[in-house]
């Protein structure tokens, strides 16, 4: 776990390559998580970045495009932004599997 950063030293410290980079967005009306998720499969790592309750600005919108974050939605509902993240890591590992049971336990 990392301390919190400024908006643009996280979009600037995003591994570029082998990893999933995701930024949730309450405007955005044609990607959503599922769709991302499954055909890319499981990556090593991700950076999700969840907004502020007042919601991103344009040019954060902008900047995180820049940096080739994933622009998405988790559907109509909004969320508040702590709830927002667990949901968001949930589906995550629902749709990695990471949530099955292995070895036969």
């Amino acid at each position: 776990m990392n301390p919190p950063l400024a908006f643009n030293a996280l979009i600037g410290s995003a591994p570029p390559q082998g990893t999933l980079k995701i930024l949730l967005w309450e405007a955005e009306k044609e990607a959503g998580l599922k769709g991302l998720l499954r055909p890319i499969g499981q990556l090593p790592h991700i950076v999700a970045i969840v907004g502020p309750e007042a919601g991103f600005t344009p040019r954060e919108i902008g900047l995180a495009k820049d940096t080739r974050f994933r622009i998405v939605s988790l559907g109509s509902r909004l969320l508040r932004s702590e709830t927002a993240a667990i949901t968001l890591i949930s589906i995550i590992q629902y749709e990695w599997e990471d949530l099955s049971l292995r070895n036969g336990m």
